[in-house]
């Protein structure tokens, strides 16, 4: 029998890591930090996190956005199961993505650059949960394409301090 559920985070391998690298990090030409902190923010609340915590003085964001991926009427029928002692397999049941915005201001004119890095963890029907980091170029590409319309105006978004 056991007792507790298990955590398991994944590293990246070379491979990985250099896709990472290839896709997480933006320079944004006459941007300074605290336009780039608004911009990332409600690039993510567009992208559906929340919540959405910035922090203009360290230039970080943070996001969470979970969603359900098991179905749920599976759940009634394996606590059924459960206490009548038949064991079941494991299931992925929700899943959460973590995002973290770093940006860098440019000094002395130079670009402004803004890192991001996104984490998903998938919890199974037992408990367990494992961790990744998100290589996927799409939604490093969604973020920054977000961000970018923040930035033009595309859409309608809270201000963003000009350069200055």
């Amino acid at each position: 029998m056991r007792l507790s559920s298990k955590q398991v985070t994944v590293d990246l391998n070379e491979k990985e890591r250099a896709a990472l690298t290839h896709v997480q990090d933006k320079l944004f030409p006459s941007l300074n930090g605290s336009g780039a902190v608004a911009a990332s923010a409600w690039a993510l609340e567009e992208m559906g996190f929340k919540p959405v915590k910035a922090d203009p003085e360290f230039f970080m964001v943070e996001a969470q956005k979970d969603k359900v991926i098991g179905v749920r009427w599976r759940e009634a029928i394996r606590a059924i199961f459960k206490s009548r002692g038949i064991p079941l397999s494991a299931k992925p049941d929700h899943e959460s993505v973590n995002a973290i915005i770093s940006v860098r201001p440019g000094m002395s004119g130079s670009a402004t650059l803004v890192r991001a890095r996104f984490t998903a963890t998938i919890w199974d029907t037992a408990g367990d949960s494992k961790t990744t980091t998100v290589t996927d170029r799409e939604i490093y590409d969604k973020f920054f394409l977000h961000m970018g319309e923040s930035l033009s105006g595309a859409k309608h978004r809270p201000p963003v301090p000009e350069n200055g």
